[in-house]
């Protein structure tokens, strides 16, 4: 449904680079948990990461419309706000299987 990156990226709190994300937005993969400081960081559609807390609805929106190459405008809507929602409310990081 969507393009995937396996990224090297810097945490956006304790600054240590992270080897190997997977970043998947419309597989749910939006986020990582820090190696280093153990922090959940938000990764954006430009491949730069955001505090958790800082994380907008257009940041996840974008990040799916950025990936997705089948989904409608009102489907990627949907998925945005549930996403977001999540996020919001402390979902936990989703694992890679």
């Amino acid at each position: 449904m969507g393009d995937r990156y396996e990224l090297d990226v810097k945490c956006a709190y304790c600054g240590k680079i992270n080897f190997d994300i997977w970043y998947a937005p419309t597989c749910g993969a939006l986020t990582f948990i820090c190696s280093n400081c153990k922090k959940t960081n938000f990764i954006t559609d430009n491949f730069v990461t955001k505090k958790i807390e800082k994380v907008e609805y257009d940041d996840v929106y974008n990040a799916l419309v950025f990936t997705s190459n089948m989904l409608s405008d009102d489907q990627l809507k949907k998925i945005a706000k549930e996403m977001y929602e999540k996020l919001k409310n402390g979902r936990k990081h989703r694992k890679r299987i």
